[in-house]
């Protein structure tokens, strides 16, 4: 180091700066004066001298700072020097005098090269002097580069005038000179480096537009090439001089120079040209006519005489002898050609065309042929893959290759066969490889999966090193067949063509380069294809990014300590590495390959893609691995690596594991209680729905119709007691009393009771709009229990059709009938249907014998009497008909009897039944939980005049009934669930928060027990226990309805857990419930949802909304607005058509990782695995 104070050395055992004390030396000046050379001595020139002092040190790391450095002094030039250039072992230098001198260290040997005191005077101050190649360049301060060529006696020549410098340096590895300039930055210059020599049409004439597509050379060194419509072109010496001047091209029409060249009148397309061993010329297959040559004896082109329409568009010829051609054609096959000579001309003497078949199809579009010792010619069709062609036999094989090898690859543009014998094929979808081992043949593939960057193969050609080299579509590939990579020039390394076409690849006899043609001209190769300087530079870690942040190297935050390794920190990383080989001449031509040591399986292929990308990658320890290649030579590759630790957070530790086994274990015992409860539940509703299914049992069913019969005979008999009662009333309700008694008479445990024999009734008044055939199915399941068989008769009675009835009197008829149909001996059974007509029902019995007309006479009191051995029975039979026969007169019911050839039919043809319909608006609705019509009719004549009685079958039903409308009282028969009253109460306790605006009033029995009727009446507004309370049922519902009702806690299970911290006592707090819900689900998808936005739609200030939010809660709204987010999104996973991003916003959250984290916390799952799960269930 140099300064002001001296010079210093840098001791890197201590770590500092000493000061040389042994030297003293001007310091001004010292970079143009002293350098320091590769074995580390230290070289000064003194000011206005020749004198060099050479300053050495013994070791830089001494463990001590009093040593003594080596300073030793030499004249090394008699003249003083004034600027001094070293680089790369080499020192420059200029005297007082301003020559130039080069003296090279290591064979300590001085050169003079020539004065330049009129270049400094003209161009100005020195910046720089290197030697470049063979020349010296010298750098000016302000007047660009100068040359100085060696070949010339160091004459000077400007390289760039418009540049000021303020240094140049030579890189020795790869000869480029860099110049640090003032304003254009680093400017590089180098030997141009090229694999190739390209002839550009437009080079030769802006008029030649139509692609290259066959190339010939001679052996005088012309070259010969076709293109598509512009003629053939000939460059006599195409090594030497490519002059436009000399270039001709040839027509039909005739030829012209290619500098003035004007389009022909018609195209002439030149596809072949072949060289000719038995004439002084060559062959050239051509559109339309197909057939020309070209004469060296008198420099002229022309065509065969007397030639046929066909062949046309010719793509390969084969030279059998002076008098035979073999040709191949794009549209009319493959064609033998007998020529003959006269008068100096060659004329056609006659053809024979071969026809080629495949899976019965002709095939005629041929584009390269190629020999095969004398006999065999191989030619490559653009449908059907290979035509194999013996000459002598006349015999072929067609060979697909796309059923060889599965792959489209029977569309063939080339043919190519190695110096191996192996046979290459170019298609239009990659290169095939055919080996043929004596009778088998063996194809293999080379495509894009193989590592070719293109797979239109239009020319295959191979060099001296056993190298193939490709012309496709998107350039020029090397194909190493031995280690199989490849390496694609698209407009690099020289090569200018960027689509080649077909048939225009050639081989040169005479000198071995490989030419092909393409759209816009052609190139070609020489025999030892020039390479690029061998240099390898390291690989060179460019850029890390992490996620998509761009991490400056070196910080600590990612890098270790020692910045030898990465430390990335998450359960699963996302980064990518970019890295750069520092190759300034053939740096396109690299290729990459990585590895992530630990996560790959294997290596990429390579490829000149500089940047690695992992997403998701766990944590753990990896080793990053680059690779990289320049040439398909190229089998030992130059490796970069570095380690990758991806470090786990805190939550994967093993303590945090701990924990989340603890919190698993207490999930897995919620979700066990859930599931617990869940069944509970399940179970709890079949019990009930089985309990009401099941009600009509014999037992239960005897006893609840015994009850309901008492009890309204009971409150009949409390009315006959009133004293303003009329005549008319008193008659009526004894019509009723004797209706029950008759109905009673009908339960099979009773029918044969002598003490219920009594008097029939004259009217019927229960009456209701019911279910024919529910009526019908209710009497067969008597039969059934009286152990009757009534398989004779068939109800098809629609269960939809329903009619307004007296309903004791239908199921008397019914019964009565039913139970005669079974009696009746050899019956071929009964139909029984209905339909409604004029406003009427009809009945019908059909039959297939006399069955209906017998039923007929027996109802209509024309039939023989009844015989039976048992006079009980006799009795009873008897009263029951006697009964049917005045319920049919009472009701108005008509008998109707028709028969014809398909048997007989009785019809009972029912008027309307007169039902009560009262007043329902402005009443409230009383829900009736009741399975028996008869005491719907008494409770609804009971509770007519002040409100709508709606009834209901099951407490499903029931339920479903109070979230819709909110009725004001829900009356339970408690007989329905006769020996389930408790799992009733439970179902009703997990469904208290709907009863909070509806009064609760069971219909007990005096058979219940005493806990269960504690519990019942716990939980209702009031009771009414059957028969003795039917009389007060109006005040009991008044009262519940309009009487002070006791504050109940209401429970929000649609918040989850949330639901028990809620309790509203009073009506207006249900209310604010409510509508608080009501709001957030309309502005759940808002993320500013939450107190303010709440208290701003319900109409009330912030204060005034947490004061009455507190009144029911003691929770936080915001945790209630998050519960209900949770549940929300539960419910919508549901729907599979939703994807988890759009649930996410349905329910206003905006960060994924927080809706997760707030999920799993609440479900125990993730949201994926929670649509899964129930997807499964």
């Amino acid at each position: 180091m140099v300064s002001h104070g001296g010079i210093f050395y840098y001791n890197t055992s201590y770590k500092r700066f000493v000061q040389i004390k042994n030297l003293k030396v001007p310091v001004e000046d010292m970079d143009k004066r002293a350098f320091v050379t590769d074995d580390g001595v230290l070289w000064i020139f003194t000011q206005q001298t020749g004198e060099l002092l050479q300053v050495s040190q013994d070791a830089f790391d001494c463990d001590t700072l009093s040593i003594h450095s080596t300073v030793s002094s030499t004249d090394f030039h008699a003249k003083p020097i004034e600027d001094v250039f070293y680089q790369n072992g080499v020192l420059c230098f200029i005297d007082s005098e301003h020559d130039l001198y080069v003296y090279d260290i290591s064979r300590q040997s001085k050169i003079y090269i020539r004065n330049l005191s009129s270049l400094v005077q003209k161009n100005g101050t020195i910046a720089g002097i290197a030697l470049f190649y063979e020349d010296i360049i010298i750098g000016f301060r302000t007047n660009g580069l100068v040359r100085l060529r060696t070949s010339q006696k160091y004459k000077e020549e400007v390289v760039d005038r418009n540049v000021r410098i303020y240094s140049i340096y030579r890189d020795p590895h790869q000869n480029v000179l860099w110049v640090a300039s003032d304003g254009q930055g680093t400017i590089m210059y180098a030997k141009k480096y090229s694999i190739a020599t390209n002839l550009m049409l437009n080079q030769l004439s802006s008029n030649l537009s139509r692609q290259v597509r066959s190339v010939m050379t001679d052996d005088s060194g012309g070259l010969w090439f076709g293109t598509k419509g512009d003629g053939l072109l000939h460059i006599p010496d195409y090594r030497e001089n490519e002059e436009a001047s000399a270039v001709t091209v040839y027509s039909p029409e005739g030829k012209q120079n290619v500098v003035s060249y004007i389009r022909w009148n018609k195209e002439f397309p030149v596809y072949k040209l072949v060289q000719s061993r038995y004439m002084d010329g060559f062959w050239i297959g051509s559109g339309d006519p197909g057939l020309f040559y070209y004469s060296f004896e008198d420099k002229a082109l022309h065509s065969v005489e007397n030639l046929p329409a066909q062949p046309t568009e010719i793509h390969g010829i084969y030279e059998e002898n002076d008098s035979v051609l073999y040709v191949v054609t794009a549209g009319s096959g493959f064609h033998k050609l007998i020529l003959e000579k006269q008068a100096g001309t060659i004329r056609f003497k006659s053809q024979k065309s071969y026809h080629f078949f495949h899976g019965q199809r002709e095939i005629t579009m041929f584009y390269p042929m190629l020999p095969e010792g004398d006999s065999i010619l191989w030619l490559g069709s653009r449908e059907k893959g290979l035509v194999r062609f013996d000459k002598r036999t006349e015999e072929y094989k067609v060979i697909s290759l796309k059923e060889m090898l599965h792959k489209s690859v029977d569309d063939v543009l080339s043919l190519y066969r190695t110096k191996e014998g192996l046979l290459y094929v170019g298609t239009t979808s990659g290169l095939v490889c055919l080996n043929s081992n004596g009778k088998q043949m063996k194809a293999t593939y080379i495509g894009r999966e193989q590592g070719l960057l293109n797979d239109m193969i239009h020319g295959v050609l191979e060099d001296e090193n056993g190298l193939l080299w490709l012309g496709t579509n998107r350039g020029l590939i090397k194909y190493n067949p031995i280690n199989g990579s490849s390496h694609a020039y698209f407009y690099s390394a020289g090569v200018q063509i960027g689509e080649f076409s077909d048939d225009a690849y050639y081989m040169c006899p005479y000198t071995q380069e490989l030419f092909f043609g393409g759209i816009d001209g052609l190139l070609y190769l020489d025999k030892e294809v020039q390479a690029a300087p061998e240099f390898y530079p390291d690989i060179l870690l460019r850029k890390l990014t992490v996620g998509h942040t761009q991490v400056v190297q070196g910080d600590g935050d990612y890098y270790t300590d020692d910045g030898k390794a990465l430390q990335l920190k998450g359960t699963e990383v996302s980064f990518a590495l970019s890295f750069v080989v520092p190759d300034f001449l053939s740096g396109e031509d690299i290729e990459y390959s990585y590895q992530l040591e630990g996560y790959d399986k294997d290596w990429t292929s390579f490829s000149s893609i500089n940047e690695a990308s992992y997403t998701g990658v766990p944590a753990g320890d990896y080793i990053f691995k680059v690779r990289y290649k320049r040439d398909v030579f190229d089998t030992e590759y130059r490796h970069f690596s570095i380690p990758v630790y991806i470090l786990s957070p805190w939550y994967r530790s093993v303590a945090a594991y701990f924990v989340y086994l603890i919190i698993f274990l207490l999930l897995l015992g919620y979700v066990i209680y859930l599931l617990r409860k869940n069944y509970l539940q399940e179970r709890m509703m079949k019990t009930l729905m089985g309990t009401e299914s099941c009600r009509k049992s014999e037992t239960v069913y005897t006893n609840r119709r015994m009850l309901e019969d008492f009890t309204l005979i009971y409150n009949y008999c409390d009315q006959l007691r009133a004293e303003n009662l009329s005549y008319e009333q008193c008659l009526e309700k004894v019509s009723l009393i004797r209706e029950t008694v008759m109905s009673a008479l009908l339960n099979p445990d009773a029918l044969f009771l002598e003490e219920l024999k009594q008097f029939f009734p004259d009217r019927f008044i229960v009456s209701a709009r019911m279910s024919i055939q529910g009526v019908s199915q209710e009497v067969l399941r008597t039969l059934e229990e009286q152990g009757i068989d009534h398989s004779s008769i068939s109800s098809m009675i629609p269960e939809h059709l329903t009619f307004p009835v007296y309903k004791n009197a239908l199921y008397s008829i019914l019964y009565c009938c039913y139970l005669r149909i079974t009696e009746m001996k050899g019956t071929h059974g009964v139909i029984v249907e209905m339909s409604e007509q004029d406003g009427k029902m009809q009945l019908h019995f059909s039959s297939k014998d006399a069955t209906a007309k017998a039923l007929y006479e027996y109802l209509s009191d024309k039939a023989s009497s009844v015989t039976e051995k048992d006079s009980d029975h006799v009795f009873v039979v008897h009263l029951l008909l006697g009964f049917v026969r005045s319920a049919l007169e009472r009701i108005h019911a008509v008998l109707r009897y028709d028969d014809d050839e398909s048997g007989s039919r009785l019809t009972i043809i029912f008027e309307p039944a007169v039902l009560t319909v009262a007043g329902e608006q402005g009443k409230k609705t009383v829900l009736l939980l009741e399975d028996r019509d008869e005491m719907t009719w008494l409770i609804s004549n009971f509770l007519a005049d002040e409100y709508v009685v709606h009834q209901v079958k099951s407490v499903q039903l029931a339920f479903d009934e109070i979230r819709r409308s909110a009725p004001a009282l829900l009356l339970v028969d408690m007989t329905m669930y006769a020996n389930a009253e408790s799992t009733f109460m439970e179902y009703v306790s997990r469904n208290r928060t709907l009863l909070s605006k509806t009064a609760f009033i069971p219909l007990l029995t005096w058979k219940v027990g005493s806990a269960i009727q504690r519990e019942l009446i716990l939980w209702s507004d009031s009771y009414i226990v059957l028969p003795y309370d039917i009389l007060f049922l109006r005040e009991v519902v008044h009262n519940a309805i309009y009487g002070k009702r006791e504050a109940k806690q209401i429970y929000m299970e649609e918040l989850g857990d949330l639901a028990g911290q809620i309790v509203c006592t009073t009506t207006e707090q249900a209310d604010f419930i409510r509508k608080l819900l009501k709001v957030i689900e309309e502005n759940l998808d808002k993320e500013e949802l939450g107190s303010t936005l709440i208290a701003d739609r319900m109409a009330m200030s912030s204060r005034q909304f947490y004061r009455k939010f507190k009144e029911i809660s003691n929770t936080a709204p915001g945790d209630l607005i998050k519960s209900y987010r949770m549940e929300k999104a539960a419910r919508l996973l549901l729907d599979e058509e939703l994807s988890i991003q759009d649930v996410i916003m349905e329910v206003g959250i905006s960060s994924r990782s927080y809706f997760y984290k707030e999920f799993t916390r609440r479900f125990g799952m993730t949201p994926k695995d929670y649509r899964e799960q129930r997807k499964v269930c």
